[in-house]
């Protein structure tokens, strides 16, 4: 350059949404520094351009501009990350996991809880998670590329001296250029002390991206013991209705099987092999309606007590079936509970007895 000025060139990573590059010219002799950044969102502009106006004293460093886009874009990681907290605590809230002062505070807790359990639209809640999930990876990403560029931008300000090339120093003399040096040994201390402050700032974003990941994957496996949950409800009313009906079903054969042999006897009397009329007396009951009423008690008890030692002979031997998950010791109705630490005592026992231990 012809009046010997420095440049910087910072350029983000690839694999941002948008690419942003700055371009800083410093030339020490006319205290002037020239700045192109490209690629700053609509909604960093008016923001970047009021931090410059605030920042004005601080002009005399070629890092400036640098670090105030860095601050917006670290701000932007803050202000992410509280936009999620209430779209989280809202999820945690319609899933019972928020932080009830009692259990009974939860919605999967009392009569209503196999209610509220499936009016829960958990394929929507579990594609919100995914989506919060990636975007708090991409967030992750950015905050790791800001980090990278802030510590490399330190690198370079820790190589500036106090008077940033030899031309300056070629016209400065005596007390104007002890003043210059402290003058310029003061905004780079200032500007270093801004983006320490800010790779702090960030390292804190990564943390708390860190924690949300883990609270996200934390409601998504929630979700999916939710919807076993719900499946297993699904399936207790099946077993439930079609017990209802298999009964039902019981009920109508006993029924048939005590009017079936009754059937049987008139039908089998009513053929040509039978003659029980008279032709000689007529309007009489005859003599032989005994034998109708002894063959149909007999073949009634003889059914009845088939189809009653059948059924008995099954239900013995199906309750001799090991019971391997305890079913026949857990509590009925089972209710989907969420418990807190003043649970964990008065339940730890009933725990070990259905589990076995």
């Amino acid at each position: 350059m012809a009046d010997r000025g420095t440049g910087v060139v910072i350029h983000f990573d690839s694999h941002w949404e948008r690419e942003c590059a700055i371009v800083v010219v410093h030339r020490p002799l006319t205290r002037q520094v020239d700045v192109l950044v490209a690629g700053l969102t609509t909604s960093l502009v008016p923001k970047f351009t009021a931090s410059v106006r605030e920042a004005v004293h601080l002009a005399g460093s070629p890092l400036l501009v640098p670090a105030l886009v860095m601050s917006e874009l670290a701000q932007n990681q803050t202000d992410w990350l509280a936009l999620v907290h209430p779209d989280l605590e809202e999820i945690q809230r319609r899933l019972g996991m928020a932080n009830w002062k009692y259990a009974s505070d939860s919605p999967f807790y009392g009569p209503h809880a196999k209610d509220n359990l499936l009016g829960l639209d958990l394929p929507a809640i579990v594609t919100k998670l995914q989506r919060m999930a990636d975007s708090i990876r991409f967030q992750d990403q950015i905050a790791l590329t800001l980090i990278e560029m802030l510590e490399e931008m330190e690198g370079k300000l820790a190589g500036m001296p106090g008077v940033l090339v030899s031309g300056g120093e070629e016209e400065a003399h005596g007390d104007e250029l002890e003043r210059e040096k402290a003058e310029r040994s003061g905004v780079n201390e200032e500007i270093e002390q801004t983006m320490t402050v800010l790779v702090k700032s960030l390292r804190g974003c990564q943390r708390r991206t860190m924690y949300r990941s883990g609270t996200i994957q934390g409601l998504i496996d929630t979700v999916y013991t939710l919807l076993a949950q719900r499946d297993n409800y699904l399936s207790l009313d099946v077993a439930f209705h079609s017990r209802r009906d298999s009964t039902d079903m019981r009920t109508i054969a006993a029924v048939t099987m005590f009017f079936l042999p009754g059937m049987f006897t008139a039908t089998l009397f009513s053929t040509s092999f039978f003659d029980f009329q008279s032709s000689t007396i007529a309007g009489m009951l005859s003599p032989y309606h005994w034998i109708y009423w002894s063959t149909t008690a007999a073949s009634t008890l003889a059914v009845l007590a088939f189809w009653f030692f059948y059924s008995h002979k099954n239900k013995n031997k199906d309750n001799k079936l090991p019971d391997l998950m305890g079913i026949a010791e857990m509590p009925s109705p089972i209710e989907l509970r969420t418990y807190n630490t003043t649970d964990i005592p008065k339940d730890a026992e009933r725990a070990r007895r259905f589990a076995g231990w």
